[in-house]
């Protein structure tokens, strides 16, 4: 048995935790994976060749030249000459979406998945920061692998707080936040709050709601009062619930990328 495995089997027993996971750039990704060539040129994926197409997604090489998504076909050609341009494949999207999806149910039991199913919110048994890191590890390893896929990984103690820690992520990688993270949470503009809208984030931060910490510290009927029922609701999805129930161990492969675990007797684990 494999030091990740018993890491994860004595922390089973204490709870879980929920882990929003999002593949990134998923889009660009697939056509790079297919397309090894497409590595180091910058390109984007756009719905349609017509002047009124819109960029789909781009990337990294793409992105730092000033490529977004929403971008017209005619835009990007005239200001960004130099991107490639590559047509949207839908099936080729939903064969990579479908083994994505496998792959997650592998690793929790899956609370959500989005319209896409670029995004998966699961349950997982991970309760502390060396867990969730181990976590994020394994599930990163297995995307590449099998996808050549990055992936952004947001953990909270509720859907909400996971949601709003894979919004944060500015690249791959994890976050994890909860109600206490004052620190962080009052670095982080209410407009990145999922779901919020730019007028509602806009008229809070004329209030003085400019950060998620200050958001969070209102009362439940000024909140209502501000934004009425819908955003009372968004409000009440980040307060505290009840702990997770307990999940059984899930993951069976070592970690052969990474060197975290190099050494398990410092962790009392040998």
């Amino acid at each position: 048995m494999n030091f990740f495995t018993r890491l994860l089997q004595r922390s089973t027993s204490q709870g879980a935790t929920i882990a929003h996971i999002k593949l990134w750039h998923f889009v660009a990704s697939v056509e790079q994976a297919l397309q090894p060539s497409l590595r180091n040129v910058p390109f984007a994926v756009v719905s349609t060749n017509r002047a009124d197409g819109k960029v789909i997604d781009a990337n990294e090489l793409a992105r730092a030249f000033g490529v977004r998504p929403g971008s017209t076909v005619h835009r990007l050609r005239h200001r960004f000459p130099n991107v490639q341009i590559r047509n949207y494949n839908h099936e080729r999207i939903q064969g990579f979406t479908k083994a994505f999806n496998a792959q997650a149910k592998r690793w929790g039991r899956i609370i959500s998945t989005s319209t896409d199913g670029q995004a998966i919110t699961v349950i997982i048994p991970a309760v502390n920061t060396l867990e969730r890191a181990a976590v994020f590890m394994h599930m990163q390893e297995v995307c590449w692998k099998e996808l050549e896929c990055n992936i952004v990984v947001g953990v909270g103690s509720t859907i909400a707080f996971a949601k709003l820690a894979a919004a944060a992520c500015a690249e791959p990688g994890f976050k994890y936040f909860d109600i206490h993270e004052q620190q962080t949470l009052n670095t982080l503009p209410v407009s990145l709050i999922p779901g919020i809208g730019r007028r509602t984030a806009s008229a809070l931060v004329q209030l003085n709601v400019p950060t998620v910490w200050h958001f969070l510290q209102l009362d439940p009927q000024t909140v209502e009062q501000l934004g009425g029922r819908s955003l009372l609701r968004l409000y009440r999805q980040y307060m505290p619930v009840a702990a997770l129930p307990f999940v059984e161990p899930i993951f069976v492969q070592p970690i052969r990328m990474h060197n975290l675990f190099q050494n398990p007797a410092t962790h009392g684990l040998t």
